[in-house]
C-alpha cells in the first residue's frame, strides 16, 4: 500500500537536510519490477541535489512475506543493476566500487554475513540477521567455521538469489585485501565515484 506525498516528504527533508549542512545518504532496495528508467531518474536526482550517496542492494526473499512475487532473483536483478548502474551515468553511489561491479554481475563472491552480526534484545541473531533462525548471547558462536559451512549460495535454498550488500559488500572488502588492483580500484573509484564525478 502506498501513501500518497510521502515522495515528496522525503525529498523536503533531503533538501533540508543537506541545506543545514548534514551528511544524507539514501538506501534503496530493490524488488521485482522495479521500473529501471525511474531509478536511474531517482538516483540522478538525488545527485544532484548534492547527497552523500546512494547505498543500493536487492531484497532479501524472507520466506514470511506472503507475496514472493515481489522478491528479484539474481539473473534479473544483474540485468536490472547491469542498466541502472551503468558507470557512464553520473550517479554517486555509497556502495563501494567492487560490490556495484558484483551487482552487475562481473564479479562473484562468497557471502561474508559474519562480518556484520546483529544484535538484539534477544541476543545475537544466528547465522546473519536475515536468516534468524536462533539467537545467542555470545557472538564466538557466530563465528564458527561449521556454523557458515551450512549457509551461503547453493548450501542453504534461502540464500539461493540473496545479494545484500551486508554479506557481498563486505566479501568485496576482504577479497580487496587480498588483491593489490583491488584494493588500488578500492580506493581510486572509491574516492572517485563520492566525489560526485562518476560512478565506478
Amino acid at each position: 500500500m502506498y501513501r500518497k506525498g510521502v515522495f515528496k516528504i522525503a525529498v523536503r527533508a533531503i533538501k533540508a537536510g543537506i541545506e543545514q549542512g548534514y551528511r544524507v545518504t539514501t538506501n534503496t532496495t530493490v524488488f521485482n519490477g522495479s521500473d529501471e528508467e525511474d531509478l536511474v531518474s531517482m538516483f540522478t536526482m538525488l545527485t544532484e541535489m548534492g547527497i552523500e550517496g546512494c547505498n543500493v542492494s536487492p531484497g532479501y526473499k524472507f520466506d514470511a512475506v506472503p507475496n514472493q512475487e515481489l522478491f528479484i532473483s539474481r539473473t534479473n536483478a544483474r540485468r536490472v543493476f547491469k542498466n541502472v548502474l551503468d558507470p557512464r551515468r553520473k550517479i554517486r553511489f555509497y556502495n563501494n566500487p567492487l560490490y556495484l561491479e558484483f551487482l552487475r554481475g562481473n564479479r562473484d563472491y562468497e557471502c561474508t554475513a559474519w562480518s556484520n552480526p546483529t544484535y538484539t534484545t534477544m541476543g545475537w541473531r544466528e547465522p546473519c540477521y536475515l536468516i534468524g533462525d536462533k539467537h545467542t548471547q555470545s557472538v564466538s558462536d557466530l563465528l564458527s567455521e561449521e556454523l557458515w559451512e551450512r549457509y551461503g549460495v547453493g548450501k542453504d535454498p534461502r540464500c539461493a538469489n540473496c545479494m545484500m550488500h551486508c554479506g557481498f559488500e563486505s566479501a568485496s572488502i576482504f577479497g580487496a585485501l587480498k588483491n593489490p588492483s583491488d584494493a588500488y580500484k578500492l580506493l581510486k573509484e572509491g574516492a572517485f565515484q563520492n566525489s560526485g564525478v562518476g560512478a565506478a
